[in-house]
């Protein structure tokens, strides 16, 4: 039997798709490629200075051959500038998922790789192998035909995915990642009750056995530049409402990505105790690896004026709005594995009741495709913005954040 024959066999006996879409740009295209490996990030990929211009890099040698199009076989011959599913059949054999619209692959065979129409059954540039040469295939079983039979490297979604921070928030902090159109992301947020560091802590499962306040929350992109956003915490029974308008995003032509988010919160399922709150997130990633997020926020009626407690547990009693400004980082250790931090200091004004303390969180998060997990030690309890902007407390307990992107 031909080598050609060979590949042809090898690949109608597999019956594998994968989902992908793209469209081109240079730097931009790259960005938005499925299957774009989020630790390239920069004009080094196609030159030889990482800052554009001179001379082309082997990639961008290639990239001009293929006539500025990603193409499934470019995406193969650079396998550490994308991340695409791959299936090995013997030792000899390696079939690379490089084309979107699952029309192509590209079939490795002793060293050598072929671009093969699926539609046609051909290898584009070499003669079809002749009548008879090549037996009609027997039918894939259900779990070849379903995909699950083979082995795969999923790409993740870059908008659930993006530098060192990995969900909509650093911890607490949002850190102005955009929401696409028609883009929904769910968070799920625990802060247990009871404090982490203390004697006691090993008996109690480090703060686990204890309660917890409990946020719900859903944001929706209703543009590329707009989403509005709903969170319940059992925490007062608060309920806030607000949108961020998306201002700029982080490129080759801007330094920033950059957020305003305005929105109110509302005690007793947004009944009374009206908050108003604004806040400004500026982030800037560095080399897709470190990621920091600066937040100046300001939100008013912070103080409770039907509280029972005397005055001298209330810290800056004489005001009644909140002026904090929020610092954020984080560290990607690995492409799905970031270390992240953050610290709020006020500012300005009332400065909370019991404890006069910045709120302080890190935590460590863990993202799949469009998911996210994160386990986090905060002296923060509540995560809607004009509560945490206000104090935190003097002892770190133990929580979660959990994203999903819907869509």
């Amino acid at each position: 039997m031909t080598r050609i024959s060979r590949i042809v066999l090898v690949l109608l006996a597999l019956g594998v798709s994968q989902p992908a879409g793209a469209f081109p740009d240079f730097l931009d295209a790259y960005r938005d490629d499925p299957f774009r490996n989020p630790a390239v990030d920069s004009c080094g990929l196609c030159h030889v200075d990482p800052n554009g211009g001179g001379n082309n890099t082997d990639f961008g040698l290639a990239f001009y051959d293929a006539g500025f199009n990603f193409t499934p076989m470019l995406r193969s011959e650079y396998p550490d500038s994308f991340t695409y599913p791959t299936s090995r059949i013997g030792d000899l054999v390696v079939v690379h998922f490089t084309d979107p619209d699952n029309n192509k692959v590209v079939v490795e065979l002793e060293g050598e790789k072929y671009l093969v129409d699926l539609e046609s059954r051909s290898i584009p540039g070499l003669p079809d192998p002749p009548p008879g040469a090549v037996p009609d295939p027997e039918p894939a079983p259900p779990e070849a035909a379903s995909g699950f039979a083979q082995p795969s490297d999923i790409p993740v979604d870059t908008y659930a995915r993006e530098g060192a921070f990995f969900g909509s928030r650093v911890v607490n902090l949002s850190n102005a990642k955009p929401m696409k159109r028609g883009g929904v992301e769910f968070l799920i947020g625990h802060r247990f009750n009871m404090p982490v560091f203390t004697r006691s802590s090993p008996a109690n499962l480090f703060g686990f056995d204890g309660g917890a306040f409990i946020t719900f929350g859903v944001q929706v992109g209703l543009t590329d530049w707009m989403s509005v956003s709903a969170m319940r915490s059992n925490l007062g029974r608060t309920v806030e409402l607000s949108s961020s308008f998306q201002l700029s995003r982080q490129s080759e032509s801007g330094p920033l990505t950059t957020q305003l988010r305005v929105g109110v919160d509302g005690r007793n399922n947004f009944q009374e105790r009206f908050a108003p709150f604004a806040q400004f997130v500026s982030t800037r990633t560095f080399g897709d690896r470190f990621s920091i997020a600066i937040a100046p926020s300001i939100a008013f009626n912070t103080r409770d004026e039907d509280t029972f407690l005397p005055q001298e547990f209330l810290f800056g009693n004489e005001f009644d709005y909140t002026a904090a400004l929020g610092v954020g980082a984080g560290l990607r250790l690995t492409p799905t594995v970031s270390f992240v931090g953050e610290y709020v200091p006020r500012l300005k004004g009332f400065t909370g009741e019991l404890f006069d303390r910045p709120a302080v969180s890190v935590g460590i998060q863990k993202a799949t495709f469009r998911h996210t997990f994160q386990f986090v030690l905060s002296t923060a309890r509540p995560l809607t913005t004009a509560q945490y902007t206000v104090n935190g407390t003097d002892s770190f307990k133990v929580g979660f954040n959990i994203y999903r992107k819907l869509r």
